[in-house]
């Protein structure tokens, strides 16, 4: 049994559609798409793809080539974007239209008794056509809002450089002199921290040994007596260093918080 309709109906999915404007519009409770109006109520389309840049001569800083990636407006990149994520949306509701569609011809070509086989093939053409057709839009789409986002992301970045380089050279001397003086400041604060974490280190292993030999044999009274005094003095020479450190440390960290 023939079924020219439902074959005409794969041959014109698999078509190469246009990306200019469309019109969509519903025919008997059938979703249709054309490129010309399908009726009184016909909804037009516009799937023009935008241009990725646009550059404008009065947001020009020079006429140098080298700062054309000045010329960068970072909002008309963020709308091409969105238009192409719009883009996107309507491709995806345009395919489940057409896929709900195809379902519609099956289930007609069923109801009028045709060949089983030959509706089973031609749905499996019909459907991978709409898959192909649709997934190279999209991703065209898709790779386009990559490159864009990565031009945003370029634009942004130069541009937060060049305010950064600006602002450092208008500083006043005196201002880097405070910077390179509170840099400097940090260097021996880091210094003295690591003596005071070595100090400590220090005593924990001095107290150790001298409570080894405490409690190492037997040990006159005399003994146990220089070996208290003993440790009593390591406590005090390195507990007095540490003061000294930390005492250091406070007054180096109150000269950095003067510079700011």
């Amino acid at each position: 049994m023939k079924i020219k309709p439902f074959i005409f109906f794969v041959i014109l999915l698999s078509s190469n559609a246009s990306d200019a404007a469309i019109y969509k519009c519903v025919v008997n409770g059938t979703i249709m798409f054309s490129e010309s109006p399908c009726g009184n109520e016909s909804e037009e389309i516009d799937l023009t793809p935008p241009p990725v840049l646009r550059h404008n001569s009065h947001t020009s800083y020079g006429s140098s080539v080298k700062n054309m990636v000045g010329y960068v407006k970072i909002d008309e990149l963020k709308r091409d974007i969105q238009i192409l994520e719009r883009r996107i949306k309507f491709l995806n509701q345009q395919k489940t239209a057409d896929l709900l569609n195809i379902d519609k011809e099956v289930t007609l070509a069923r109801q009028q008794k045709m060949d089983k086989n030959h509706i089973k093939i031609a749905k499996q053409k019909a459907v991978m056509s709409v898959n192909k057709l649709y997934k190279n839009k999209i991703y065209a789409a898709k790779r386009k809002i990559s490159k864009l986002k990565k031009e945003v992301s370029i634009a942004l970045n130069q541009k937060v450089q060049a305010s950064h380089t600006q602002q450092t050279n208008s500083k006043p001397d005196a201002y880097i002199d405070r910077v390179s003086q509170k840099q400097k400041y940090i260097q021996q604060i880091k210094q003295v921290e690591k003596q005071i974490k070595s100090l400590e280190k220090q005593l924990i292993n001095q107290v150790r040994k001298v409570k080894q030999k405490q409690v190492s044999g037997k040990l006159s009274a005399t003994s146990k007596m220089q070996l208290s005094v003993e440790l009593d003095l390591t406590k005090k020479k390195y507990r007095n260093m540490i003061s000294q450190h930390k005492t250091k440390l406070r007054n180096l960290q109150i000269k950095k918080l003067q510079e700011n």
